[in-house]
């Protein structure tokens, strides 16, 4: 449960930042070009593809946990920046730490549900996360529209604020999941051991013939 509201918390940013930042560049940029509005996709992307890209060494580095954490924390500046950003550019650019906040906390949180779960039910870990963030996303980008009118195109993101704030301190609730990847490990490696080896029993019965 403690994985599902870190997925949560990012999903509402994710999801306000959909809806609102189309909306800001409308109002507030209302000069900013169809490639200028694309840059935030390309930053995110970029970003992401990187993060997750490492985010594998980094979980057997950090633990699971830790980088959870670390994706978190990486991400509390963003919707901050929103608010207060002075130029479409500043906003292009923050989406390159959006995207390594997103591709760090993500992996490490399907990590740590594909170790939770087991190894024969990776399907439903990844299912789960999936099913989750962006139930989550769509919730909020829906919101966000409605929050427009009365809040503005700017003030919404001081709940993504509070959330990204929020899943930092939820994150830290966590309890790694490496032990259940050495546990399983281990058994594992028994188990060969029990099918390779055989037994002193199985050992005297073969001499007994030889003989």
């Amino acid at each position: 449960s403690i994985l599902l509201m870190c997925l949560f918390a990012l999903g509402c940013v994710y999801g306000l930042e959909r809806t609102l930042l189309l909306a800001l560049a409308d109002k507030e940029f209302p000069d900013t070009t169809v490639m200028e509005k694309l840059g935030i996709v390309l930053m995110f992307g970029l970003s992401k593809a990187i993060a997750n890209g490492v985010a594998g060494v980094l979980c057997d580095r950090l633990g699971r946990k830790w980088l959870c954490v670390l994706g978190m924390l990486v991400g509390v500046p963003v919707p901050i920046v929103f608010i207060f950003a002075p130029s479409w550019a500043v906003i292009v650019l923050i989406n390159l730490l959006y995207g390594a906040s997103q591709g760090l906390a993500a992996s490490a949180i399907v990590v740590m549900l594909i170790d939770w779960l087991g190894a024969e039910r990776r399907g439903v870990a990844v299912g789960m996360l999936e099913c989750t963030l962006y139930c989550t996303v769509a919730l909020w980008a829906f919101l966000g529209e409605l929050l427009i009118e009365p809040m503005g195109v700017r003030n919404p993101f001081w709940i993504a604020a509070a959330f990204s704030i929020a899943g930092v301190g939820v994150s830290l609730l966590l309890m790694d999941t490496r032990m259940f990847v050495e546990s399983e490990a281990r058994r594992g490696l028994k188990d060969v051991e029990m099918q390779v080896l055989p037994s002193s029993l199985e050992v005297m019965q073969q001499l007994e013939q030889a003989a």
